[in-house]
């Protein structure tokens, strides 16, 4: 089993709701050289879905399905006035006629009568991608927690000896700490995160403590479509495919900043 096909497995699981695993169906071509059968794919198949254990779903003959194209590349033969034999003939009616009672199995299977919910899937890549989105803003407040926590426990040292809380101290009992807060702009753009296109943004902090503080905050200059109105793409989503259909873009490539 391939890498890509592996991947896919693992991602249509991932992605689906597990009510959804009783309609998924198995379906093998080329398979006139294992007699109509899974062959060797079916153990590695197995194993891959032996790894969900949460998730009931097997590769039975209830819900795999054999075919064979080869019947269909004959018939294109013999409508293009190609040669052939009666022998040909023969072997190829017998793949048609297998792959035909295949198909029809498939089309009568008992779970395409009874459709999974796909609220319930809308629901599980809602949440996963509402987690995603949540991950940069919440790195970015642990950071400044860590910081406040640090800071606050330096401002205890100081004042834990009364011999050095002076009276400028004394003044100043009060610990500020800071925080972050989002400013969501008036609308949504398109912007260039190659390097070239983006400068970083040094300013002072007010801290009586530290004269020298300061801040360094990333800065995207180039705005390549504002306002941009492209639908279906997460906010802050970097590289997101969806960014390929964007006006400002022209095969995969900013027409403003060709990056």
């Amino acid at each position: 089993m391939g890498v890509v096909f592996r991947f896919c497995i693992q991602e249509l699981l991932a992605h689906l709701h597990r009510d959804a695993a009783r309609n998924i169906l198995f379906c093998f071509t080329n398979t006139r050289g294992t007699d109509y059968r899974p062959g060797d794919t079916l153990k590695t198949l197995k194993e891959l879905l032996g790894k969900f254990g949460d998730i009931d779903l097997d590769a039975t003959p209830n819900n795999w399905f054999c075919f064979d194209n080869e019947a269909f590349r004959f018939l294109a033969r013999v409508m293009n006035k190609l040669p052939y034999t009666e022998v040909e003939i023969t072997r190829y009616a017998t793949s048609w006629t297998q792959s035909v009672e295949e198909t029809l199995k498939l089309f009568n299977h008992e779970n395409l009568n009874h459709p999974h919910r796909i609220l319930h899937t809308l629901s599980v890549n809602d949440a996963r991608r509402t987690i995603v989105t949540l991950g940069k803003p919440m790195a970015a407040f642990i950071t400044e927690i860590n910081k406040n926590i640090c800071s606050m426990n330096e401002y205890k040292e100081k004042i834990a000896d009364k011999d050095t809380l002076t009276e400028a101290l004394k003044k100043d009992e009060v610990f500020e700490g800071t925080t972050l807060e989002q400013q969501s702009l008036d609308y949504p753009r398109t912007v260039c995160t190659a390097g070239g296109c983006i400068e970083y943004i040094t300013e002072d902090i007010n801290d009586e403590n530290d004269k020298h503080k300061r801040r360094t905050t990333k800065h995207y200059k180039q705005l390549c479509h504002a306002p941009c109105g492209l639908n279906g793409v997460d906010v802050d989503a970097i590289g997101a495919q969806g960014l390929y259909y964007c006006n400002a873009m022209r095969d995969g490539r900013c027409k403003l900043c060709n990056h």
